[in-house]
């Protein structure tokens, strides 16, 4: 906060990981010519989840030296996220190799309620002062 120098954190509610990895929209996996389609197969297998609610699609971020293109697997190779499926990546793959992207736009307010108390005191408002005044 601007009073103290420091940060302030207000929530509505706080995820467990778990609940958390329900809003992974897209895994985003980073490989080069040397990757093992088999090898993945078998990674994802366990974990495939086509058609239901909360499942990630998996994009390949695919490098072969001399260029990268990312390839989208189709819909039935969607899959539940879970640590399990995470760390196995993770060991394989490495953690930098391995990207969820979550679906946030439900956990974010209306862009109305997303005021700050400047924004009435910039704008002249109920906190006094005008625009621009500090």
């Amino acid at each position: 906060d601007d009073f103290s120098g420091g940060l302030r954190v207000i929530v509505d509610e706080v995820l467990s990981i778990g609940d958390a990895r329900k809003h992974v929209r897209v895994m985003t996996l980073l490989m080069n010519g040397q990757a093992d389609s088999h090898k993945l197969k078998t990674i994802l297998a366990p974990h495939l989840a086509p058609n239901q609610p909360g499942s990630a699609s998996i994009t390949i971020q695919y490098n072969n030296g001399v260029g990268v293109i990312p390839i989208s697997l189709p819909s039935h190779w969607r899959v539940r996220v879970s640590e399990p499926l995470i760390q196995s990546l993770y060991d394989w793959l490495k953690p930098c190799n391995v990207t969820l992207q979550y679906d946030t736009s439900h956990m974010m307010p209306p862009a109305a309620a997303r005021q700050s108390w400047r924004d009435g005191y910039q704008a002249g408002g109920p906190f006094g002062g005008s625009a621009g005044e500090y």
